[in-house]
């Protein structure tokens, strides 16, 4: 912006930090509402998981039992996870 009166150049100056400030809360947000969505998932769908294989009357295959146990892992660890960011 050379040449620029000194007021334009201030302003293109403040624009662009509303800009940085609102992509800063825009990804904190969107971050925010992941981890509450993998707090719900983690909470809920082990056990409705559970609950439809219960109501099932078909077998038990060792692929439906590793999937439930691979979801629980990972639901486990990342509150285990959370739980050491807090302290």
């Amino acid at each position: 912006m050379k040449g620029q009166p000194e007021a334009l150049i201030w302003q293109a100056v403040q624009q662009a930090r509303r800009k940085a400030d609102l992509l800063y809360q825009f990804i904190i947000t969107a971050n925010v509402a992941a981890q509450e969505d993998l707090a719900h998932r983690c909470r809920d769908f082990p056990s409705g998981r559970v609950y439809l294989n219960a109501g099932n009357p078909g077998p038990k295959t060792k692929q439906t039992r590793e999937e439930l146990r691979a979801e629980i892992l990972l639901c486990y660890a990342t509150s285990r996870e959370r739980q050491v960011r807090s302290r």
